[in-house]
């Protein structure tokens, strides 16, 4: 069985060496099991998804009233419930941590930005009829030397 057939090709010898130059590896029960080592920094999405709705409940909340605001129950029950469908149907998807911080940041800038929008419309328009006014108060006034 040392022998080498004709089609084989010579792979040579394996070299170890760049292996035993580490003299500070740890080998542990994650390597031995095949689990990985590094921390998990993804974020299960059933929990970014009650985080998301959340803060869209809340934003009606504050504009609706507070029978808008989602209660931590119902939280939860997003979370779970959203959990499995992405387990059933998307199993291999992960959340970053990146994505997590895009999303929330958004979720506090963009209901601050509406209602700068907002604000500034309403400011617009009160000019407007400022305007307006003083037009229509201009072409009505008397002038001085009419009244007696």
């Amino acid at each position: 069985m040392s022998e080498k057939s004709e089609n084989e090709p010579d792979l040579g010898k394996p070299d170890f060496g760049s292996f035993m130059d580490d003299d500070n590896v740890e080998i542990d029960d994650h390597h031995v099991k095949g689990e990985k080592t590094q921390p998990d920094n993804s974020l299960p999405i059933g929990e970014v998804v009650a985080m998301t709705t959340g803060m869209i409940f809340s934003f009606v909340a504050s504009r609706k009233g507070e029978h808008w605001r989602l209660t931590p129950d119902e939280g939860e029950q997003i979370a779970d419930v959203s959990q499995q469908c992405m387990d059933e149907y998307m199993p291999d998807f992960e959340m970053s941590p990146v994505w997590l911080l895009a999303g929330i940041t958004t979720g506090i800038v963009a209901p601050r930005l509406l209602l700068d929008i907002k604000v500034q419309a309403q400011k617009d328009k009160e000019a407007e009829h400022r305007q307006k006014e003083a037009a229509q108060n201009a072409g009505h006034e008397t002038p001085e030397s009419q009244i007696i």
